[in-house]
């Protein structure tokens, strides 16, 4: 037997659950630390995985701009894991480059937890840095 909600019930539990769903912040997977100056203040680099994290198979995008938001073309750009709370890492993903300024590394973790990435970009003979700290499930 099927047990059914009243009508303004089941409106009230729709709301909520739309309300949840599409609040700021409620997106998974998307860095918070994205998008700042490095600490040379050289570039400006933007970064973030697309959609929900998992172990394997996660896309990093990066953007490298200069201080004006001009792409910049790195000589090198490289991504780092470290696992603090294991004191581990992980095979480095390989970095492609898609467009000026814009490259994409497939990250994939080794276990759950919380990981640190290192973004390293090498241009006009100097490296910068951006670290974020993901949740991997």
């Amino acid at each position: 037997m099927a047990m059914r909600l009243p009508a303004r019930l089941a409106n009230v539990l729709l709301s909520v659950l739309l309300a949840c769903a599409c609040s700021p912040g409620s997106e998974q997977g998307t860095s918070p630390d994205a998008g700042r100056d490095t600490a040379s203040g050289l570039v400006r680099l933007e970064a973030g995985f697309e959609g929900t994290l998992q172990l394997r198979g996660n896309m990093l995008r990066i953007h490298v701009t200069d201080t004006a938001g001009t792409p910049v073309e790195a000589t090198r750009v490289s991504v780092s894991l470290w696992m603090p709370g294991h004191g581990h890492g992980a095979p480095a993903p390989a970095v492609t480059r898609e467009a000026r300024g814009d490259y994409l590394a497939t990250v994939d973790f080794t276990m759950p937890g919380t990981w640190t990435v290192t973004i390293q970009v090498d241009t006009e003979g100097r490296s910068d840095t951006l670290e974020l700290s993901v949740e991997a499930p």
